[in-house]
């Protein structure tokens, strides 16, 4: 190799490392070590146990629920090791995740400080922070295989965003809100079988101004109640919002959608498929039909995994940082705005953040096998209660009685003495959707003065927000005939007679009486008296004019 032919590889070298040097310090250093993991297609439990198997000194974790022998081990592995282990968990999501049970009896036996959260919402975070890593692991995303790692990359899997952060204004944040739970008598208590020895103290010092762009409900500080803080930036979005929502049961949020599509702001909805169908969640599709009826694209989940995620993009929002991505653990829930303990992000200050979740939702919103134009569906048909059918002797005011089922939201109601009953009311709002866990409350409505002796028909129409109805069948009742007067009462005259009469307790059932009374062959007008007779003679006076 010739000389010259020695310079030119040693320049072409330097000038790739120099390349290489100012590529490295052109990078964000917030974007060097943070990312995001994207579940449709990638194993995102394999950098979670990393961090996990990584890590020297201390680790926090929250979590609802797993059924992942995996991370108990690696959490037992690492206190093996000398790692200061703390968690923090909540027994209630044993009753739809009875595996957990197991989990966090691992955990236990292995002698690992467990709080266990006793305050009246549920622990909804799902985080892992490693302290010599400085970096701190968040999600929508329960520890089970299912919710972060693909079946098959984006045909079966579970729709998320994990996100690792080694941001120090993050980090810190985190740390020093896990202390205030950690050490929140109230909300906490210990999980071991006898009581920590010392009490439970906080690792990482005083307490920290957290970084406003986190939310942590719940709390009494207006910037950490998530419905309160996202239906603001929803009110204040003059642009475009693309919108992820796992579960929508809410309605100030889908009210605060609905106002900004009719004032000209851009809506796109991703929603799951089986929460929209879920009876235990009967609001999300009251809420999901609502806003699919004022005009709003939204598409669904027809891949064959769930649509977990939880993010919401604005592209107008006011300053001089329009742009920003609202993710983390709260569904627009009631119980996620301000009463579960949750982990949201509303970051503006990272581009690439938001770009990501952008590139996300496009990617998906495009995809035919992945989502398909939400369709909505109709109700069950209203189970007719009460009066049953073809009862007799019913009062003259009564109220009808049915059960709407988990998907009626309002009521057509038909009532009449046709067999096919006219439309007595429409849109009636009464009872409430329930699902198989709640206390049933029927649907009712009440209907007076009838007339006696009649037969009435009556049906209810079943109604979804999205206008689409079940019909009950037609039932029918005959009300009572009230009895003819005793022997106090006498009728004295029938009489062509026009003056005055006297008399009381007119009897309801005259009308018919009368009727047989004028059958008769002449034009005559006819009075009837009625006398009613007491102790000290007669009283009172009615008086009937017929033809």
């Amino acid at each position: 190799m010739s000389g010259r032919e020695i310079r030119m590889i040693m320049t072409n070298f330097a000038v790739l490392f120099f390349c290489l040097m100012i590529s490295l310090f052109l990078v964000p250093s917030s974007r060097a070590a943070e990312r995001l993991c994207d579940v449709s297609f990638e194993d995102c439990r394999a950098p979670l146990l990393a961090l996990i198997n990584n890590e020297t000194v201390a680790i926090d974790t929250a979590f609802w629920f797993s059924d992942d022998p995996r991370f108990p081990n690696a959490l037992i592995k690492a206190q093996q090791r000398g790692v200061k282990v703390r968690v923090l968990m909540d027994t209630r999501s044993e009753d739809a995740h009875p595996s957990n049970t197991t989990i966090l009896q691992t955990l236990v036996n292995a002698g690992i400080p467990m709080r266990e959260r006793v305050a009246t919402g549920i622990l909804h975070w799902k985080m892992v922070m490693c302290a010599s890593q400085g970096t701190v692991e968040f999600s929508g995303a329960n520890f089970t295989g299912s919710e972060l790692v693909p079946v098959t990359p984006y045909v079966n899997y579970s729709d998320e965003a994990i996100y690792f952060s080694d941001d120090p204004a993050v980090v810190n944040s985190f740390k020093s809100k896990y202390d205030d739970w950690w050490t929140d008598a109230v909300s906490y208590r210990d999980y071991n079988p006898n009581p920590m020895v010392p009490p439970p103290t906080r690792s990482w010092g005083p307490a920290i101004t957290l970084n406003p762009e986190l939310n942590f409900p719940p709390s009494t500080i207006a910037a950490h109640n998530y419905g309160a803080r996202v239906i603001s930036a929803i009110n204040a979005e003059k642009v475009k919002l693309d919108i992820d929502m796992f579960r929508i049961t809410n309605a100030p949020e889908a009210d605060a959608v609905i106002k900004a599509f009719n004032r000209g702001v851009a809506v796109r909805i991703l929603v799951d498929t089986q929460e929209y169908k879920n009876p235990n969640r009967v609001w999300d599709r009251y809420n999901v039909d609502r806003l699919f009826m004022a005009g709003i694209p939204i598409k669904t989940t027809l891949h064959q995994g769930q649509n977990h995620e939880k993010a919401v993009l604005f592209y107008g929002q006011p300053g001089t940082r329009p742009r920003m991505a609202v993710f983390g653990s709260s569904n627009w829930s009631q119980q996620s705005a301000n009463s579960q303990q949750e982990h949201n992000y509303f970051s503006n200050t990272k581009p690439w953040f938001f770009n990501w979740f952008l590139n996300q939702f496009q990617r998906r919103w495009n995809s035919p096998s992945e989502y398909t134009p939400f369709v909505p569906i109709g109700p069950g048909a209203p189970v007719l209660k009460k009066p049953t059918n073809a009862a007799v002797a019913q009062p003259l005011s009564l109220t009808l009685t049915w059960d709407g089922g988990p998907w009626g939201q309002r009521y057509d109601v038909y009532f009449g003495i046709s067999s096919n009953p006219p439309l007595m009311a429409s849109d009636v709002i009464t009872g409430a959707p329930q699902g198989p866990s709640d206390r049933l409350i029927l649907e009712t409505y009440k209907v007076s003065n009838l007339a006696p002796g009649k037969k009435y028909y009556w049906k209810i129409v079943g109604k979804t927000m999205a206008k689409l109805s079940a019909n009950s069948p037609t039932w029918s009742f005959t009300t009572a005939t009230p009895t003819l007067p005793g022997a106090g009462a006498t009728v004295s005259a029938i009489s062509p007679n026009t003056g005055p009469i006297a008399g009381m307790n007119r009897v309801r059932n005259f009308a018919q009486a009368t009727r047989n009374v004028t059958q008769t062959n002449n034009s005559t007008y006819y009075r009837i008296e009625q006398f009613s007779i007491n102790g000290s003679g007669v009283s009172g006076k009615v008086h009937k004019t017929l033809q």
